[in-house]
């Protein structure tokens, strides 16, 4: 066999590409009574479901824990009709959970990039916060005050880049999942919708101390659209993470990444033939050939859909020494309004992906 062949299929037979779950969240709830349950909630069902919510086996017994779960049960129902009384979505994923491995478990299975805590962050979370934001790409969290919850405090901005913290005032306004709901509806519309001056079925905030708490701490909340004029228009605001990056760009990329990559890999399949003789290609990076040529039409597409308004020097780089690297770079740009930013997928992630997908 020549030097320069490859023997290798990036796709396995069990690859579903079309399972990822853009937007539809994973609600998650924690509880120390309740039983584990997955709930595949909508609008007509969510009062029979989890009016059937079991306690665990071990608790039924203490009447204590008995009235717990009801009330757990009833603050349930009440954030499940705050989720669905907006102009969203009308289904959704719901899990309660005991110990956070389930959680984990589930999401190996089911790509969901956004994760709702529906309880409000506080520190019995603060593990299964971290436990998530590994295998996670967004986290969604109501905060009770201006402040970052404890466990949040101190961290490197690297380290909250996609989480999403939302005022929930007290945890009764439930805004984070109505945010949710809204946002990941309209997205599904335009993936590429601001979720900044969305409307909600919400009460606003007015005090200027407390909003400028939230904003110092890159905190979303509910308020005039403009805070000067008092125009009487409620808005949400700011539409980013906690890292500052807005939330449109951020999820935008990762949407743009994980469809790159699964292009990616169907061209490279696709030209098995090429595949078979490296040499013969212009593979540093720096030339077009035949696997650049596929992710032109790629990235076409995304431009006349709207994602992006720009894309340039498409690199493809592979090196057959040491089995099969493979690695993407690409220059894109979402609107006028943002720089243009690298799309690098590594080696790495195409092997990750697979493995999640697989």
């Amino acid at each position: 066999m020549p030097k320069d062949t490859i023997s290798i299929s990036l796709v396995q037979n069990r690859l579903d590409f079309n399972n990822i779950n853009y937007y539809n969240p994973l609600l998650i709830y924690k509880s120390n009574v309740l039983a584990s349950k997955h709930l595949a909630l909508s609008v007509t069902n969510l009062q029979d479901l989890l009016e059937k919510l079991e306690m665990q086996k071990t608790q039924e017994s203490d009447s204590s824990k008995k009235k717990i779960a009801e009330e757990q049960i009833s603050v349930l129902k009440k954030s499940m009709q705050d989720f669905f009384g907006q102009d969203g979505l009308r289904s959704v994923d719901f899990y309660v959970y005991n110990q956070i491995k389930e959680i984990k478990d589930f999401l190996k299975s089911n790509l969901h990039p956004f994760v709702v805590f529906v309880n409000q962050a506080e520190d019995t979370i603060s593990s299964d916060f971290e436990e998530i934001r590994k295998v996670c790409n967004f986290i969604i969290i109501s905060t009770k005050d201006g402040n970052l919850p404890n466990f949040l405090k101190g961290k490197d901005k690297s380290e909250l880049k996609n989480v999403i913290a939302v005022y929930g005032g007290g945890g009764s306004q439930d805004l984070h999942l109505k945010f949710a709901a809204v946002y990941l509806h309209q997205a599904s519309i335009f993936h590429a919708v601001n979720p900044y001056g969305m409307i909600l079925n919400s009460s606003p905030i007015y005090d200027d101390f407390l909003i400028d708490s939230l904003r110092k701490s890159n905190i979303n909340f509910y308020s005039l659209l403009n805070e000067t004029s008092n125009d009487g228009i409620l808005a949400f605001k700011e539409g980013v993470s906690l890292s500052g990056d807005p939330i449109d760009e951020a999820f935008t990329l990762f949407y743009i990444k994980n469809e790159a990559t699964k292009e990616l890999i169907r061209v490279w399949n696709k030209n098995n033939r090429a595949n078979s003789k490296l040499g013969a290609l212009n593979l540093d990076g720096n030339l077009p050939n035949e696997y650049t040529a596929g992710l032109e039409c790629f990235f076409h597409e995304l431009k006349q859909k709207g994602l992006i308004i720009s894309y340039k020097q498409i690199k493809l780089k592979v090196n057959s020494s040491k089995g099969l690297s493979l690695s993407l770079e690409v220059a894109l740009k979402y609107n006028d309004s943002f720089n243009s930013v690298n799309l690098v997928i590594t080696a790495q992630e195409i092997s990750e992906y697979l493995r999640r997908a697989s």
